[in-house]
């Protein structure tokens, strides 16, 4: 698998709404908390605040998504960032972050923030390598021992 595309997509389309429900689900195995789980559903992810994402092989599989969710006062959030195993450690995460970082801007953000999950160090260590930096809770978050919170200047 040497070559992918990100495209935008429709989170209610089937195959794409398949990949965030096994997104979810990943969510819901590593975070047993509910209360720990901010990822959006489906349906929330179809909100025009949102610009949905699709890594695509060649062949139109599914490699991976991510999403911008626009907060009121310049505010942009990392959401539902999933790779699925097989296309992990090929850059398709990297290229994920890279063009929601470019919504953001496209879009006028001054600033892109995101809450994941403390377990998920491999995620940690792709938003540091992109220049995030740990913050405090932001929007409607609250501390919470099982989030990492991370935010970068546009």
């Amino acid at each position: 698998m040497s070559s992918f595309t990100i495209t935008s997509a429709d989170p209610l389309d089937p195959p794409v709404s398949d990949l965030i429900r096994e997104w979810l689900a990943l969510s819901a195995a590593t975070t047993p908390d509910p209360r720990s789980r901010h990822a959006f559903p489906v349906e929330r992810l179809a909100d025009p605040r949102v610009s949905f994402f699709v890594a695509r092989t060649q062949r139109a599989d599914l490699l991976g998504c991510g999403a911008l969710y626009r907060h009121d006062g310049g505010l942009g959030e990392v959401k539902s960032m999933y790779v699925r195993p097989q296309a992990r450690r090929l850059g398709v995460a990297r290229a994920l972050l890279q063009q929601v970082e470019a919504a953001a801007r496209e879009a006028g953000l001054a600033r892109l923030s995101l809450e994941t999950g403390a377990a998920f160090a491999p995620a940690i260590a792709l938003y540091r390598a992109a220049g995030f930096i740990p913050c405090e809770p932001f929007a409607a978050y609250r501390p919470d021992p099982l989030s990492v919170f991370l935010t970068k200047a546009l």
